[in-house]
């Protein structure tokens, strides 16, 4: 995830007849976070003033950007005076920094690209309370270690799990937090385990996946890559895209070592360990809810029996990994229009 700019909050420019109050240290430091297992999916918000108050909340079908942006909102709503909101979202904390609020209200709440912009009920209103109060941003790295960024993660975790939000004064109870693992957190990894399991986070290889096809067998072509390091693609004549979706991933999975990070944007893959389709599976011998045989077993079942081994995260592509899911994309297709698979190095970005 890119790193926001380090430009001073001291010297950014703010609206006219908006400024600084002067008193820095009158601020009140507030964490926020957001959680959302899948994305779309349960989700849950959380803020926390360190050795003060907290809060969370939880909405059942929403992004995880929309509920870091939901924590932000609340915060703000429920903290009087001037503020210092911290978090690790560069999509909270890059709207301020490099001024995208600016550009969206100039152009009537629309992108630079001309579309609506996203969110816009929840940034609209942090939008006009940042113009109106002495409100900061600074980001901080997330699942780093830091006490106060790693409690509001597990408030917002415990919020999405449960579904209901708590708060309070002083100590955080127990009860209102998800339990640690002893080691750090990743709100959209998810893992085959227990509900514990589906927020931990490993620092593996990420690997970009991705299959071309249609519904209906045809032509079919599959890719992954680690980027800045390799690639590789292959082609079948006769296949549909749901397979070659699981084929990329199979592959990267028998491939690349150690543990992994594996982005895709396919819902048939990521579903598959999100809504936990796989435990039905092996419980009803490979059989459906329907009873029937369940498609592309031959496929699924050495899937299943990597990411049991615990060596392996599996998320949906995001807006911050930038260009390679679709350098994954075109690889497929490319190997389609070839017909033929291809491997070799991958060129860092500008290179």
């Amino acid at each position: 995830m890119p790193r926001p700019n380090k430009t001073s909050e001291a010297t950014r420019q703010r609206p006219s007849g908006s400024r600084p109050t002067g008193r820095e240290s009158a601020r009140t430091v507030v964490y926020t976070d957001g959680a959302c297992s899948g994305n779309p999916g349960p989700g849950g918000w959380a803020w926390v003033i360190p050795g003060g108050r907290f809060r969370s909340g939880a909405d059942r079908h929403t992004t995880n950007q929309r509920m870091e942006l939901a924590a932000a909102l609340d915060a703000v709503r429920n903290i009087e005076g001037p503020l210092e909101i911290v978090s690790d979202s560069t999509y909270v904390v890059n709207c301020f920094r490099n001024s995208w609020w600016e550009g969206w209200l100039r152009r009537g709440w629309t992108n630079s690209k001309k579309q609506p912009v996203a969110n816009r009920d929840l940034w609209e209103p942090l939008v006009e309370a940042y113009r109106a109060r002495s409100i900061t941003f600074r980001w901080v790295k997330g699942h780093a270690g830091n006490r106060w960024n790693d409690l509001a993660d597990r408030l917002a975790v415990e919020a999405s799990l449960s579904q209901r939000g708590a708060e309070g004064e002083g100590p955080v109870p127990q009860d209102s937090v998800a339990p640690s693992t002893g080691k750090s957190r990743s709100r959209t990894l998810h893992r085959p385990g227990g509900a514990q399991a589906d927020y931990r986070h490993f620092d593996g290889t990420v690997v970009y996946t991705d299959g071309h096809g249609k519904a209906s067998a045809g032509p079919g072509g599959w890719a992954w890559l680690v980027p800045g390091v390799r690639y590789r693609s292959g082609f079948e004549m006769r296949s549909t895209n749901p397979r070659m979706e699981l084929t990329a991933a199979l592959d990267c999975l028998r491939t690349v070592e150690g543990e992994i990070e594996l982005v895709s944007d396919s819902t048939y893959l990521v579903n598959c360990f999100v809504n936990r389709w796989w435990e039905r599976w092996l419980q009803q011998g490979w059989l459906n809810s329907k009873g029937n045989p369940v498609a592309n077993r031959d496929l699924w079942e050495p899937i299943i029996e990597v990411f049991r081994s615990d060596r392996v995260n599996l998320r949906m592509e995001g807006q911050y990994d930038g260009d390679w899911p679709g350098t994954a994309r075109w690889l497929a297709s490319e190997a389609v229009r070839a017909r033929r698979g291809a491997e070799g190095e991958v060129p860092q970005p500008g290179t």
